[in-house]
Formats: structure tokens, sequence, C-alpha cells
């Protein structure tokens, strides 16, 4: 190993050449022998780390560039990414926010490759805690994740429509209401994704002063249909 003295101290930096536990190639700042400042290290599949070292192991300011194309740029601590960074994935997806042991963790945003985009919070690497998921048609939803599905309580835009209530594993699922685009209000009990159980439709019992309710007037039936229960099956019958 070949070194070079930038300095007098006890703890002096060195450049010099130094291969990591990694078998990673690496030249650069040392101190002690060891990896400790600027410096990059070339890996025998193709990968290369551009950054700061301290005591041998990646930590401060890096860029990770993969063998694919996928590339890290951010905080490193004890050799993992942990603190800000984005990571440019191979599928054109981008994720910049925080990381948590070479993983997403807290907030974050990912710019999906479809023009999709969540801004919310990670635990794990999923998506989880309050955040909003925009489509790049316009619709989005805004609320609450879990294990990188929507549940607890949401609110879900389509544009003319929308639903405000609960979720469970991606589904409307428990109280909610949900508005559709010809004016119509169903509010009331949800399972999997479909009105079951008590409820009520704005047309069928809403009041003759509501949107629905009057066309249900001007139809010739003013009062209400008292319709509290609705079920949504899949029964088969015998041809």
């Amino acid at each position: 190993m070949m070194v070079a003295s930038l300095g007098v101290n006890a703890q002096k930096i060195t450049l010099g050449t130094y291969t990591t536990k990694d078998h990673g190639h690496y030249q650069g700042e040392l101190m002690g022998g060891k990896p400790h400042g600027k410096g990059t290290t070339t890996y025998d599949n193709g990968d290369v780390y551009k950054g700061e070292y301290v005591k041998g192991k990646r930590q401060g300011h890096g860029v990770y560039t993969f063998a694919d194309g996928e590339k890290y740029e951010g905080d490193y601590f004890q050799d993992q990414r942990h603190g800000k960074g984005t990571f440019y994935y191979m599928n054109n997806n981008k994720y910049v926010g925080s990381w948590y042991r070479d993983i997403p963790h807290g907030k974050g945003v990912m710019y999906y490759y479809n023009g999709d985009v969540y801004d919310g919070f990670w635990y794990a690497g999923e998506r989880s805690g309050r955040g909003k998921y925009t489509f790049c048609t316009g619709q989005y939803y805004d609320g609450n994740w879990k294990n990188d599905e929507k549940n607890g309580y949401g609110v879900f835009h389509w544009g003319d429509a929308y639903y405000s209530g609960n979720w469970l594993n991606n589904e409307r699922s428990g109280k909610g209401t949900n508005s559709y685009a010809e004016g119509d209000k169903y509010i009331g009990q949800w399972e999997h994704d479909l009105p079951n159980g008590k409820g009520r439709y704005e047309f069928a019992n809403g009041d003759v002063n509501t949107t629905w309710g009057k066309v249900r007037a001007d139809m010739g039936h003013p009062a209400p249909f008292n319709l509290h229960y609705l079920g949504v099956g899949n029964e088969q019958w015998d041809e």
C-alpha cells in the first residue's frame, strides 16, 4: 500500500489504497491505515461508491452507483443508507426522503415511472402512516396507510366523485360516505369495497330538498323509500 502524508499530527491523513472488508478497491484518504475522509471504492461486480468514510466505513455524504444503473445519493452511517437521500431505481421510480438502516423510513416522496406520486410516511420500506397518493390522471387518495395499503380513515377523489371514510387493505370497509358523479350520495356501512349493511341513499331516503330527493319526488314518489339495509352477495342459482 502506497501512501503520501498530508499532515504531521498523531492522527495524520494520508492518501493511498485499501481493500475493504466487502472486497472493494478503495483509493483516497486514509487514517490509521483505513479509509477516512473522501475516496472512491470500485467493487468487482461493477458497483462504485464515491464519498466520505469514517474509520473504514461509508459515513457522511456519498454516491453509490450500482452496476445495473440504479443509484443512491445521500447520507450514510456505518456503511448503510441512513438519513436523507435519493434513490434512482432501475424501473425509473425515484424516492426522495428519509432512510433508516438501508430502507426508506420516515417522511419521503416516491415518484413513480408512470407519473404517479406518493408523498407521505414510510415504515420499513412500505407506505405507512399519513400520506397522499396522486395518480397521473389527477385522482388521489389522502389518508392513512399500513403495510403499503390504504388502511384507516382516508378520502379518495375521482374528480367528479369521492369517498370519505374507513378503509381496510385497500378496500372501503366500515363507515363511509360515497358521493357519486350524478349527485347521489350513499352514507353507511361498507364491506369489500361495496355498500353492505346499514346505510342510506339520498335518492331512496333523502329529503325532497336534497338533490336526489327532489329527483325522486319529481318522479312521483316524494315519500322516502325507507331503505335501511343494502346487501351485496354472490349467490349462485341453479339454471
